[in-house]
């Protein structure tokens, strides 16, 4: 082998060797910027707000909330309403009126009543037939927003008989309605040896306070109170 020919192959060699590094630094830049792209959308989709009704997402409610400065957070009434079985009237039930200052919505078995610049709420059960008014007091009153009545949190809990449960740090809102919740304990008391819930709307309620009106007996002669399983609820 000659000179000239040696000193071709020494630069072909280098030539090689530059080609390969240049690949393999391009390789290692475009691995970087895949993870980085990947954490930027996980950070993305860490930082977008989840809402979840009865265990389906709902972007429609999320929409509707609107949070304050100090923490808390407010739902338009009428407008949130139908996500929870309730149907919404301008003014007072009793009075039948069309006040833009008061409304009320009303499921099947419940009326709750809402006024402007109030923190309480009259609610009227529609299985009682004294027709007596019971009423519940919020923090917060009811306010308007661009002419709309909005309550907090807290009110649509205690008007609606929802759960209504936001982590901040996963920013998650996790939202149980009456209905719901009665089902799934409906099925889990079986194993504890009841017949069934208590299917009194009064009763239903009371699962929002912990307890659980259940059925002895399939002929329903015989009731009991007892305390939810915390468990449970944490499996939902």
């Amino acid at each position: 082998m000659n000179l000239m020919e040696e000193s071709f192959q020494n630069k072909e060699e280098k030539k090689r060797k530059r080609t390969t590094r240049i690949i393999l630094v391009a390789m290692i830049l475009v691995f970087i910027a895949i993870i980085g792209i990947v954490s930027y959308l996980m950070y993305i989709q860490s930082t977008v707000m989840k809402l979840v009704i009865d265990g389906q997402p709902n972007e429609k409610i999320k929409d509707l909330l609107v949070f304050e400065s100090d923490g808390t957070i407010y739902a338009p009434i009428k407008e949130i309403a139908q996500y929870f079985g309730y149907d919404s009237f301008n003014g007072e039930y009793s009075e039948k009126s069309e006040q833009q200052s008061k409304c009320y919505v009303q499921s099947e078995n419940e009326i709750a009543n809402f006024e402007l610049g109030k923190n309480k709420i009259y609610k009227l059960d529609l299985e009682e037939k004294d027709g007596n008014y019971e009423y519940v007091y919020i923090k917060n009153p009811v306010k308007a927003i661009n002419g709309v009545l909005y309550v907090s949190t807290e009110g649509l809990e205690k008007a609606f008989n929802i759960s209504f449960e936001y982590e901040q740090e996963k920013n998650t809102i996790t939202i149980f309605t009456t209905p719901y919740l009665y089902q799934y304990y409906n099925t889990k008391v079986l194993d504890y040896g009841y017949a069934e819930l208590s299917n009194v709307f009064a009763n239903q309620k009371a699962i929002m306070k912990n307890q659980l009106v259940v059925v002895k007996d399939k002929d329903k002669k015989r009731s009991n109170r007892c305390r939810r399983e915390s468990n449970i609820r944490a499996k939902i």
